[in-house]
């Protein structure tokens, strides 16, 4: 059991009632609740559990499937899953009884091991440390003249896409007039369907801009005195760590061409966690 000090909640796993237990509960002051996640540690007793402060996540470690059998399993839990940890370096051996504390100071969690395998006593204090992405964002490519100018992509002021925030992009350079921005989204710089990136897009009336990225999802924006932005927020989700995306922006210019639309340059995110 451990208390998640970054959601106000104590959380409880596994133990044991004649048998291993695998279940998830939540205790926030008042009444307990069971959290059904979509993955999980196996069932264990006497494992450890404690809140890193770093990654705000709850971490576990280790723990009996059947004494005296140890695991040597990490496991993140955010609130709404568990993840298992891949292992990035040398391995505490396999325990169960061990103690362990989150140390915000070192960075992570301290554990200190009391039974291995066969019972063996075991007396090893380990430092474990999630790996840690870091968030970064970039511009690239060139968008294409409009009526304004070039319009421009970039990153709000001090905003990296970290895990558990808010990210915005803003929009610069745009027409007076308010008007429609569409701010797409991607998984890569490289293809577009079929289509290799950056592909030109003279043919559909906008010569000399490219599509720069995927455009697998669009959010409307509308822009006013020609600045827009668009924020979104970032699940405090493990899957999502390290992940890159590409956006890119396409904004409505009356007269800059047959099409009437202009792009922006194009942004390359990494979502990073701290």
């Amino acid at each position: 059991m451990a208390y998640d000090s970054g959601r106000g909640r104590t959380v409880l796993f596994g133990g044991y009632n004649g048998s291993q237990l695998g279940d998830t509960w939540e205790w926030d002051g008042s009444a307990w609740t069971q959290v059904f996640t979509a993955a999980s540690p196996a069932g264990r007793s006497s494992g450890a559990i404690a809140y890193d402060a770093t990654t705000r996540r709850v971490v576990s470690f280790g723990g009996s499937f059947g004494w005296p059998n140890g695991l040597d399993d990490t496991w993140h839990y955010d609130g709404a899953n568990w993840y298992l940890a891949p292992p990035t370096g040398p391995l505490p051996p396999p325990q169960f009884l061990q103690r362990m504390i989150g140390v915000p100071s070192l960075g992570g969690v301290l554990v200190h091991g009391a039974y291995g395998d066969g019972w063996t006593t075991l007396n090893e204090t380990w430092l474990y440390t999630a790996p840690a992405v870091a968030a970064r964002f970039a511009p690239f490519g060139a968008g294409c003249a409009g009526t304004a100018g070039v319009p421009a992509l970039a990153a709000a002021a001090g905003q990296l896409p970290w895990l558990g925030s808010s990210f915005t992009v803003d929009f610069t350079n745009l027409p007076a007039a308010p008007g429609p921005v569409f701010a797409c989204i991607g998984l890569s710089r490289t293809q577009w369907g079929a289509l290799p990136l950056p592909y030109p897009l003279a043919g559909f009336g906008m010569p000399g801009c490219s599509a720069l990225v995927d455009p697998a999802a669009t959010t409307l924006r509308t822009s006013s005195g020609g600045f827009a932005d668009w924020s979104f927020g970032i699940p405090s989700l493990l899957p999502l760590e390290g992940v890159q995306f590409f956006v890119q922006g396409v904004v409505f210019d009356a007269g800059a061409n047959a099409a009437n639309f202009v792009v922006t340059n194009a942004g390359d995110g990494t979502v990073g966690s701290r």
